[in-house]
């Protein structure tokens, strides 16, 4: 391996490390959060760097694929609040696509549901439910319960956007929807809605046992 490339590989291993480091201190609260996102701003132009690196070079190099679908996951809560959604489903995008080379299942499917998320504080609705009934198809297939409600929770989150929005329950696009940090109090209006969802899936998962249980 040329000496660059490995200098750049390092570097973006160094800068991953520093993001995760961040995010652990932002979920520490009070006053960590404002040191966190301090530290953030400090180290961006390189964690950035970094994660441009492994993205670009993650066809050709096995180490920048396994790099590319960490970055994603070093900083899945502090990123929210540097990455404007379009720049969230980019870097989501790019951790898919190293995740599905390597067939890391539940990588896929957490990258999956992030990547709803960010569609939903796009107000892109009908992507955001596409992604989560993909990450959900994962994880009955894992057997992951877990997993499972997780992915419930977010159908029926995006439910209940679409039945606020248009007060019926079908999902539209709508770009002027708020960030996730309001869209409890939207949600709140149509959470009789959201439990009928939550209701209606969980039922239907019931009804379809995990994949592993038709071997037993």
């Amino acid at each position: 391996m040329p000496a660059l490339q490995k200098a750049r590989l390092r570097h973006a291993v160094h800068y991953a490390s520093i993001l995760l480091e961040i995010d652990r201190m932002f979920l520490e609260g009070g006053d960590a959060v404002q040191r966190a996102l301090a530290n953030l701003d400090l180290e961006w132009s390189n964690i950035i760097a970094g994660q441009a690196y492994v993205a670009a070079n993650s066809e050709t190099n096995k180490f920048a694929n396994e790099l590319c679908t960490e970055y994603a996951n070093a900083g899945r809560r502090v990123l929210d609040f540097r990455l404007h959604p379009r720049e969230r489903v980019a870097w989501l995008t790019a951790a898919l696509h190293a995740a599905k080379r390597t067939q890391r299942q539940e990588a896929i499917s957490a990258h999956l549901g992030n990547m709803g998320l960010a569609y939903a504080d796009l107000g892109d609705f009908k992507q955001a439910l596409a992604c989560h009934e993909q990450a959900l198809a994962i994880e009955r297939e894992r057997g992951d319960k877990r997993g499972i409600g997780m992915q419930l929770g977010n159908i029926g989150l995006a439910h209940t956007a679409c039945w606020a929005i248009s007060k019926k329950p079908s999902c539209i696009m709508n770009s002027t929807w708020p960030s996730r940090g309001n869209l409890a109090i939207t949600a709140v209006k149509a959470w009789p809605w959201a439990i009928l969802v939550w209701r209606t899936q969980l039922a239907e998962n019931i009804a379809k046992p995990p994949s592993f249980m038709s071997n037993v």
